[in-house]
């Protein structure tokens, strides 16, 4: 919180503003490009060791007729961090899938489909423009090889434990717990991967709190080799938990080749799995949930399943709807793609307040900063912030650098959880291994009010299971009822969290602006 002396950053102006907002990474590079003549001072003034940097001097050296050593520095920005948008679209790059291809070799829309990758081949045009139904994606699924093919009645007990206990069960998460351990794991991975590709294995809500177990050891590798095959497995699947559960797991994957398999689910008649599906299609899409239908969701995927990521971003940045443009403003801003701050100044002047905090996010994110632009100022007053947010951008937009924001929204929420339990144990109310969203609820029952910011934030995750078990922990433990629908459209549901704020505040449980709040004394143990 500033000091009391201390001027507001919207109160200032000029050069006043930019010291007191700029973090300290961007005045660097603005010394940098300002008073550097030569290479050699550029170079000097460069830390090797972040992409950033180094990116920075290799566009001086395209700006100042050096091309084959900017060439060899966005070389080196890429080994630093291979997926740094300026210096792959420098290269002439662009992504395809999870890959960067030379523009030359991208795929065109509506190019002829390689059987065996079900990649599009590049420069092929087909006769219809359609993407591949669910079982006509080409999935990999070679089963990794067992460093033990004996015969292992211990880990092949498990795996069959795991697809005949009930979910939510002791016996089904002491098998996922089990199977995951790092002695049992080399034997049961390929195993468990060779079981759910047989036909009629008829489980997968055990594979997705593997799967789970794989995320919170951020074991990237092995959840992207596994995905496809619970994916595949579930076509033979029809139980609500299970497919609820995939759908979750599709939230936090974001792999664009299981739409297909999505939209079938959208039509299943339990609500949550229709609700989750909604959920994970507007993670892969970027358009809203609430305006997902299967026939939107089929147009989207026949328009956009063979065009690289950031071409399907950028036209819906170019969306007249702002909802679909902040979406897809969030996915460019993980590029590192400048094209986003125009739109993003445009959402946060809209008059839906979803729109406008979505915006602020995006801002946040992207430059640390959020120039004390608020959904609940009056229009007049967020106009005059905003203008000042725009003007900063004109000056400094050809010496921005990002000043690190995280991969996925996810670190955003991981790096809050770490400095606050009660957060934590509301990201695990979403589990599907019984006994760890059992021990959250527990928790954070026993916390009672003090634990009211938290559940309040909950109610805003992307994840509409812990919406639910959010909200009802705050019907138990406030005795007040502001009508929120975990399943309501995202208008709907943030009135529903801005009424909770505002008794919370009320309440003095959360700070209202310019105010702290005393912390309560820890628990006796």
């Amino acid at each position: 919180m500033p000091a009391a002396n201390q001027p507001q950053p919207w109160a200032l102006t000029g050069n006043a503003m930019i010291r007191t907002l700029l973090p300290a990474i961007l005045l660097s590079v603005l010394s940098a490009s300002a008073w550097a003549e030569t290479f050699e001072e550029m170079e000097q003034q460069t830390d090797m060791t972040s992409a950033d940097s180094v990116y920075t001097l290799a566009k001086w050296c395209a700006d100042n007729a050096k091309p084959s050593k900017a060439a060899q520095l966005y070389t080196k920005v890429i080994k630093l961090d291979p997926n740094h948008y300026g210096a792959r679209t420098a290269r002439g790059e662009v992504l395809v899938g999870d890959r960067w291809v030379n523009k030359a070799f991208a795929p065109k829309p509506g190019g002829a489909v390689d059987s065996g990758t079900g990649e599009q081949s590049p420069g092929k045009r087909s006769a219809g423009g359609a993407g591949p139904s669910a079982k006509e994606v080409a999935w990999e699924l070679s089963v990794p090889k067992d460093p033990n093919p004996v015969q292992n009645d211990f880990i092949d007990g498990l795996i069959e434990r795991m697809r005949t206990a009930a979910n939510e069960s002791d016996p089904m998460d002491r098998a996922i717990a089990t199977l995951v351990r790092d002695d049992n794991w080399p034997t049961a991975f390929p195993r468990l991967c060779a079981a759910l590709a047989k036909p009629g294995y008829g489980d997968v809500y055990g594979a997705c709190g593997v799967f789970l177990e794989l995320a919170k050891g951020k074991r990237t590798r092995e959840m992207k080799r596994f995905y496809p095959f619970i994916v595949k497995a579930s076509e033979g699947v029809n139980d609500a938990e299970d497919l609820a559960s995939l759908a979750m797991i599709s939230v936090q994957m974001r792999e664009r080749k299981a739409v297909p398999r999505l939209i079938e689910m959208l039509s299943h008649a339990n609500k949550d799995v229709q609700e989750y599906t909604r959920e994970a299609l507007a993670a892969i899409t970027r358009l809203p949930a609430k305006d997902i239908t299967p026939e939107k969701a089929k147009a989207w995927w026949d328009a956009n399943w063979s065009a690289s990521e950031d071409a399907v971003l950028l036209e819906q940045l170019r969306s007249s709807d702002l909802s679909t443009a902040i979406e897809a403003a969030a996915g460019l801003a993980e590029m590192r793609n400048p094209d986003i701050f125009p739109v993003v100044f445009k959402c946060m002047r809209s008059e839906d307040p979803t729109v406008v905090k979505r915006a602020i996010d995006v801002l946040r994110r992207a430059t640390t900063l959020d120039w004390g632009i608020s959904a609940s100022l009056p229009p007049d007053q967020r106009a005059k912030r905003i203008d000042l947010a725009e003007k900063w951008w004109k000056e400094e937009k050809n010496r921005f650098r990002w000043p690190g924001i995280p991969d996925t929204e996810e670190g955003t929420v991981a790096a809050a959880a770490a400095t606050d339990p009660d957060r934590e144990a509301v990201g695990r109310l979403a589990s599907t291994n019984g006994s760890e969203s059992q021990e959250a609820e527990a928790k954070l029952r026993s916390r009672g009010r003090s634990a009211v910011p938290a559940l309040i934030d909950g109610l805003a995750s992307p994840n509409p299971l812990l919406r639910r078990r959010a909200h009802d922990i705050l019907l138990e433990s406030t005795k007040q009822n502001f009508k929120f629908d975990p399943r309501a459209d995202d208008a709907k549901r943030a009135a529903a969290i801005d009424a909770w704020h505002a008794w919370a505040v009320q309440e003095k449980l959360i700070a209202a602006d310019g105010e702290a709040i005393e912390q309560d004394e820890p628990a006796p143990k």
